[in-house]
C-alpha cells in the first residue's frame, strides 16, 4: 500500500494513463502531465500555509508574551467600529476569551486557534476545492479531445 503523499501526487496521473476514455497514448500522457502539475501546485500551496501555521505555533510555544503583544498591537491599530456593531461584537468576544485565559500560554493558544488555525483550515479547504475542480476540468478536457478524435476517425 502506498503512502498518502505518493497517492496524492501520482494518483491522478496514473489513473489518466490507464483510463480507456482518454484515447491514444500521447493524449493520456498530456493529461497525466497536467494532472501532475496540478497536484504539485496544490501540495506546494498547502505546504506554504502549513509552514505559516508551524511558524506561528513555534512563536506561541517559545514566546507566548510576544504573541499576546502582537495581538494587542493589531487590536489597538484596527478600527473595529461599524454602523451595525458587528465588529464590536467580535472585539468583545475576543476580549472575553482573553480575560478567561489566565496564563500567557493559554492566551497564546487561544490567539493561535482564533487567528491562525481557523483561517488556515479555511484556506486549505479552498485550495483543495480549487484543486479538485481543476482536476475535473483537466480530465474532461482530455476525455472530450479523445472523443472528438474518435468521431473524426469514424467519419473517415
Amino acid at each position: 500500500m502506498t503512502d498518502f503523499a505518493t497517492h496524492a501526487v501520482l494518483g491522478g496521473p496514473v489513473a489518466s494513463m490507464v483510463a480507456k476514455d482518454k484515447g491514444d497514448i500521447s493524449n493520456r500522457a498530456q493529461c497525466a502531465k497536467e494532472q501532475l502539475v496540478n497536484n504539485v501546485k496544490t501540495l506546494a500551496a498547502d505546504t506554504v500555509v502549513l509552514s505559516g501555521v508551524g511558524g506561528a505555533t513555534a512563536l506561541a510555544v517559545k514566546k507566548p508574551n510576544k504573541l499576546a503583544k502582537i495581538y494587542d498591537g493589531i487590536r489597538n491599530s484596527m478600527n473595529f467600529h461599524r454602523a451595525d456593531g458587528k465588529f464590536d461584537k467580535v472585539k468583545n468576544y475576543i476580549d472575553d476569551i482573553m480575560r478567561k485565559c489566565k496564563t500567557p500560554k493559554a492566551k497564546a493558544a487561544a490567539l493561535l486557534a482564533t487567528f491562525v488555525v481557523l483561517p488556515a483550515m479555511g484556506l486549505i479547504s479552498y485550495i483543495n476545492h480549487r484543486h479538485s475542480y481543476r482536476e475535473g476540468q483537466i480530465d474532461q478536457k482530455y476525455t472530450d479531445k479523445a472523443r472528438l478524435e474518435n468521431q473524426g476517425k469514424k467519419l473517415i
